[in-house]
């Protein structure tokens, strides 16, 4: 939700790389023992006619993209000239996860894929 928000006031398209995502360590095993909050299915069900999914990319990495709990308030975007610095400032901070995750490019909505 908050990518598809960004990516439309930018006017640009969220790409998004999956094997970027920092994701807890038993994250993916909750999911495929069924354990997601409610909004997870909410959040695909409001993006599904704006997202393009990779055709690799399953459903426990779908749900991880929609859950509800991934600190979205926490997503910003930079200019690719400033990234790097960015994240090793946030890394020297102590900041428990700091990663480039995707870009904005031209073009309407989210799309998914594997990696970048």
């Amino acid at each position: 939700g908050h990518s598809l928000e960004m990516a439309k006031g930018a006017g640009l398209c969220a790409e998004i790389w999956v094997d970027s995502l920092p994701v807890l360590s038993k994250g993916r095993e909750l999911i495929a023992q069924g354990v997601v909050p409610g909004a997870t299915n909410r959040n695909l069900h409001y993006s599904a006619s704006q997202t393009h999914w990779d055709s690799s990319i399953n459903e426990i990495e779908r749900k991880i993209i929609a859950d509800p709990q991934t600190s979205g308030g926490l997503l910003f975007a930079v200019s690719p000239d400033k990234k790097d610095a960015l994240v090793q400032a946030c890394q020297e901070q102590g900041t428990l996860s700091a990663a480039v995750i995707g870009q904005l490019v031209p073009g309407k909505g989210i799309r998914v894929y594997p990696s970048k």
